[in-house]
């Protein structure tokens, strides 16, 4: 088993087709980051049996595993819908990243189809990790008119939403509701206990390396495979 990584790796002129064949390796697993180069997308074409998660992939020999990002984003969205809020603000990821882009443009369509008051200028956009949460949180609430709920793509963006939120004196779920994504252990203890949607990890892992050791034995696959999120309500996101 070898571990490729695009922080070190591009020291020479292999790429990852060349490195794969020298050691002749039986597979290939690839888990997706923020940046994606092109040799994956060689990769993904040649006779190598590659398996991807969170990246899709369209090659003859690969296959590619992920959360239904699309029914994250409905599913918060059905859910305020459903307990009577109906102005959400989204806050995503890098703006060019292919789950946010997914996961913002199904929240949008669900905002539509359910008639409810989509802005796009509660649409922000950071970097997943906590500190960008907390900056587009305060941006949000220095304007005149303010959402009733928060939607962040990741936990660690809503837990800097929520210190953001606390700062300027509002209560937690009473003045603003908020829910994460992903389901990180600190959700559990965050004051109050984030409301997130689940990823169910262990089933991706399981899912992505049967996938590849069929591929490896020829054996037919599904070109990609979707797995359900779970909503998991909380102190943070009760009506």
């Amino acid at each position: 088993m070898l571990v490729f990584s695009n922080q070190s790796f591009n020291i020479g002129k292999e790429d990852y087709v060349a490195r794969s064949k020298h050691y002749q390796l039986d597979g290939c697993l690839i888990i997706a980051g923020e940046q994606i180069e092109d040799d994956i997308y060689e990769l993904d074409q040649s006779d190598i049996p590659t398996v991807a998660v969170d990246l899709k992939l369209s090659g003859d020999r690969s296959s590619y595993v992920m959360t239904d990002n699309e029914k994250i984003s409905r599913q918060v969205v059905e859910y305020f819908y459903l307990k009577g809020i109906r102005s959400i603000a989204f806050l995503g990821g890098n703006r060019d990243s292919n789950i946010t882009i997914v996961r913002r443009d199904a929240f949008i369509r669900a905002m539509n189809d359910y008639g409810m008051d989509y802005r796009e200028e509660w649409v922000k956009y950071g970097n997943y990790f906590e500190e960008s949460g907390y900056e587009n949180m305060l941006q949000l609430l220095q304007k005149e008119e303010q959402p009733e709920a928060v939607f962040a793509a990741s936990d660690m963006m809503a837990l800097g939403a929520i210190k953001a939120i606390k700062e300027k004196g509002l209560s937690i779920p009473e003045q603003m509701k908020i829910v994460g994504c992903d389901d990180i252990e600190a959700c559990r203890y965050s004051d109050p206990p984030l409301a997130t949607v689940r990823q169910d990890q262990v089933k991706i892992g399981l899912l992505t390396a049967h996938i590849l050791h069929d591929l490896i034995n020829d054996r037919q696959v599904q070109n990609s495979v979707f797995v359900d999120p779970e909503l998991i309500i909380r102190k943070s996101g009760e009506v």
